[in-house]
């Protein structure tokens, strides 16, 4: 569900309530439309719980405005270059696979670089939300993304590094990522650790308990500790360290 240009958020509201009721996305915007006297200047777009698609785009909306709808997905915008900013993101999103919020995120980059807002770029947002089965033990216990990059210069690449961190943070390791402790991942790990100041030994490639120790105490500072196993190091959390450690030297 969404809505936009000069649009009511009393409309998106009202929306999920009739889609949660099983109205079809059809009848809902139709609905909401019919009783808005404003209604030339909104864009709204349901995916009702049936997959069926709809998307609306009002008379006055700000050239160039409109919307592309397929299968599960839909891409709106008003003020645009022209038409092949939907079309990017719709065709992107189709065409990716993986989980949704990167799906999501390289739908907008597509957009972008067919040439996007006219007035330039200035935010971009993401939320994707699911239902627990259970009684969540923090709000990232299930698959719930809340990021937004507000006035920034580059916003797309501000979220995707959002998304990036939110993923080291919450999501677990990947089979492809679990490295062995061999000499040389030892030594990259020591090094990244003596620069973040956390580790004063030998960068020798051994993984002794000074090593250890130091491993153990960054995750836990940098919230990292549901990647953090015995018998491996994972790969992303071995190149955010050299990332930080690399900053550090600047």
């Amino acid at each position: 569900m969404v809505v936009q240009a000069h649009f009511n958020a009393r409309n998106g509201a009202e929306a999920l309530v009739l889609l949660k009721q099983g109205m079809p996305s059809s009848d809902a915007i139709a609905y909401l439309m019919a009783k808005d006297p404003h209604r030339a200047y909104r864009q709204m777009a349901a995916i009702d719980r049936r997959g069926e698609v709809t998307s609306y785009t009002g008379p006055l909306c700000n050239a160039w405005a409109g919307g592309l709808v397929s299968e599960y997905c839909a891409a709106q915008g008003n003020t645009l270059t022209d038409c092949s900013v939907v079309r990017g993101m719709v065709d992107t999103f189709q065409a990716e696979r993986g989980p949704l919020a990167h799906r999501l995120v390289r739908a907008l980059s597509a957009g972008e670089q067919q040439g996007g807002d006219l007035r330039g770029r200035q935010s971009a947002s993401l939320l994707v939300v699911s239902p627990s089965p259970e009684v969540p033990f923090d709000v990232f216990s299930h698959t719930t993304i809340d990021l937004r990059g507000d006035d920034h210069p580059q916003p797309l690449q501000e979220l995707k590094r959002l998304l990036d961190l939110h993923d080291l943070l919450w999501q677990p390791t990947a089979e492809a990522d679990r490295l062995p402790f061999d000499r040389d991942t030892v030594r990259r790990l020591q090094l990244a650790l003596s620069r973040l100041g956390h580790y004063s030994g030998n960068s020798d490639g051994q993984y002794n308990e000074d090593t250890r120790r130091a491993l153990r105490q960054i995750t836990y500072l940098y919230n990292l500790r549901r990647r953090m196993e015995n018998e491996w190091i994972d790969q992303k959390i071995l190149e955010y360290l050299e990332q930080r450690g690399s900053n550090t030297d600047t």
